[in-house]
């Protein structure tokens, strides 16, 4: 008599979460802790800069490592000349989507809740990186060093506008903090894509095998949204990001 397939489903998720905590040990050993070991010897600016990268690294490492080959992660860059650091929102289906960061071609920094920060050592990581906890900062003091991120740093600044995982694989209500940055310092909003995130990994996180697609869509250029109000800004790109999934998720089933 076969396994049941609930018996074979939590299985593969036991397996994927002991091959995680393998891959984050060994970026950890061999990646995280030699490049802390350089600290010393760096400015400050540096310094930040290397722990930013030490968790967008970590998450490109560990989503190769854990999951091929039985979940597919393919990235698209749509707009490749587009390099410029700006303000980058996502769609937010699963708590694995903060990982999907990793691809994102260029340096960045977070806007987060709380719980990233109290993680064991990426948490540390994040603190010492610059990210933004966004339920302890002041708004003023947010928009401030956002700018200089974006503008002086050439740090692209990233986050869910969703705020939370969305009910359903309709995209919910968008917060406006980043579209008020963007507006403020008239930079690029890159729409960033993330689909399959919500069949891979449920909001139980059991794991199931599966491909993950992500889209960095052509930038919303300053250009464009002259004029706007950061409302008529933030309610055009989530208009253009619903159509865009639309249109990616028939293809995929066609």
């Amino acid at each position: 008599m076969g396994s049941s397939p609930g018996f074979r489903l939590r299985l593969f998720s036991f397996l994927f979460y002991v091959r995680f905590v393998f891959a984050t040990v060994i970026y950890c050993l061999f990646i995280g802790i030699p490049r802390i070991m350089t600290m010393p010897f760096l400015a400050s600016a540096a310094r930040r800069k290397i722990w930013r990268n030490l968790i967008r690294f970590y998450g490109r490492f560990v989503i190769r490592a854990s999951s091929y080959p039985f979940i597919k992660v393919e990235y698209y860059d749509l707009a490749p000349h587009e390099k410029s650091a700006g303000v980058v929102v996502a769609n937010h289906r699963s708590g694995s989507d903060a990982f999907m960061f990793g691809m994102w071609p260029g340096d960045l920094v977070q806007i987060a809740g709380e719980w990233p920060f109290k993680l064991p050592f990426f948490g540390l990581l994040a603190q010492w990186g610059g990210y933004y906890n966004i339920s302890k900062i002041a708004f003023d003091d947010f928009m401030r060093l956002a700018s200089d991120d974006i503008l002086k740093n050439n740090v692209s600044v990233v986050g869910f506008p969703e705020g939370t995982r969305s009910v359903n694989r309709e995209m919910g209500q968008f917060h406006g903090a980043l579209f008020r940055l963007a507006a403020k310092i008239n930079c690029p909003v890159y729409p960033f894509l993330i689909l399959g995130t919500e069949k891979v990994v449920n909001r139980q996180f059991v794991v199931s095998p599966g491909s993950i697609r992500l889209y960095k869509l052509p930038a919303v250029s300053p250009e464009r949204f002259a004029g706007w109000t950061p409302f008529q800004l933030k309610v055009y790109v989530k208009n253009y990001m619903a159509a865009k999934i639309a249109e990616l998720e028939k293809a995929s089933n066609e």
